[in-house]
């Protein structure tokens, strides 16, 4: 079986100081967006013998789909939607003004739904 995973952060510290930075008195992180270089990963794993068969550096990835041929793997601090092709080279970038924080991207028939969670609304 193969994996496709995603790794939010690769660089805490950023994180640390950022949710240090915003936290409201007396909960633990923020709705602040982070517009930040946060580091990242998206790997293929090739899960019976644990060795991973790709790699990808994606700033702060989330939510991630396949169509049978690409991933499309939401960038939270981007505010876009990153398209790979299967060996994880990036073919494309998806924009859009409405993207606000994209966190989740699931397929449904010819429609792309992304919650879009720097809003709390689905697209």
């Amino acid at each position: 079986m193969i994996l496709a995973v995603t790794i939010m952060a690769t660089k805490f510290s950023v994180l640390k100081e950022h949710w240090a930075k915003n936290s409201v008195a007396g909960k633990t992180g923020t709705n602040k967006s982070l517009h930040k270089d946060v580091g990242g990963t998206v790997l293929l794993l090739d899960w019976e013998s644990k060795q991973i068969i790709s790699m990808a550096k994606i700033n702060n990835p989330m939510g991630i789909a396949f169509d049978g041929s690409e991933f499309y793997i939401c960038c939270l601090a981007e505010d876009d939607i990153a398209v790979l092709d299967q060996n994880l080279i990036e073919k494309r970038r998806i924009r859009n003004p409405l993207f606000n924080v994209p966190h989740s991207i699931e397929f449904d028939g010819d429609n792309i739904l992304i919650a879009n969670t720097g809003l709390d609304e689905a697209l």
